[in-house]
């Protein structure tokens, strides 16, 4: 097992992408605390994990407040231990059909997506970062995107945010490296979640986000936890300031 007695917060991980991460780092043999803002779902996936003999605990946690997320980590450091790797995969993206520009956007819209997708990752790792030290390191992954690297229209806030996501995951391991925690982003492309079905069942927009891609289909939630985990796991001991390109070609065009 590539986790085995490792102690895994991964945020966001009650559905999509964030769900297939704490599952699999579950079956590699992690403890996994399942944070989220939606109880139930938080709470199916830490069942999922328990239900392949793996070690959950769910924690409601809204990135965006600093009290959720100091409790978070207390409650971590409480029931397991410890606490060696960090996933941050909470984020937040208005519908696609309510997408708009700069001048579009309300306040509330740009300080809500920098809340959670930007600041959560800040917040999450300040307080996650004296743990992982106590314990002699870790591994933070940060769960960017596409848009980090190629902006798409009206959607300035959320590409915005992950791109700031890049950059600190990059301070992380300059600051960190001498205390041995490796910082490293994954940037998925399109890939099939509940939260890109409204583009996808779109005839045309599922057909101009494919011609984006090389491979010419989504990828599976279950392809970003590979590499979320291959970051995570010491098969990545000398890989620290990294952005891995989960994006089926995208960024290459």
């Amino acid at each position: 097992m590539r986790l085995k007695d490792k102690v895994a917060v991964v945020t966001g991980a009650g559905s999509g992408i964030g769900r297939a991460i704490a599952e699999l780092f579950g079956r590699e043999g992690a403890k996994v605390v399942v944070a989220d803002i939606t109880d139930e779902s938080g709470r199916e996936t830490a069942r999922l994990i328990e239900n392949e003999g793996g070690q959950a605990l769910f924690v409601h946690a809204d990135v965006s407040r600093s009290d959720e997320v100091k409790a978070m980590v207390t409650a971590t450091v409480q029931t397991y231990g410890r606490l060696d790797i960090v996933v941050n995969n909470a984020a937040y993206m208005h519908d696609s059909r309510e997408r708009s520009s700069v001048t579009g956007t309300t306040e509330e819209e740009w300080d809500l997506s920098m809340g959670v997708t930007l600041d959560g990752v800040f917040r999450v790792s300040k307080y996650a970062l004296p743990e992982m030290i106590k314990g002699g390191g870790g591994a933070i992954v940060n769960v960017a995107s596409i848009v980090a690297a190629v902006v798409v229209p009206n959607l300035a806030a959320y590409c915005t945010a992950k791109a700031g996501m890049v950059q600190l995951t990059k301070s992380l391991a300059l600051d960190y490296g001498a205390a041995n925690i490796r910082a490293n982003a994954v940037c998925p492309g399109i890939i099939a979640t509940p939260g890109s079905a409204p583009e996808l069942e779109d005839p045309d927009r599922r057909r101009f986000l494919l011609s984006r891609t090389i491979l010419d289909r989504p990828g599976l939630p279950e392809e970003v936890a590979y590499a979320a985990l291959f970051l995570a796991s010491e098969e990545s001991s000398y890989v620290t300031g990294s952005v891995l390109m989960v994006d089926g070609g995208w960024s290459a065009r």
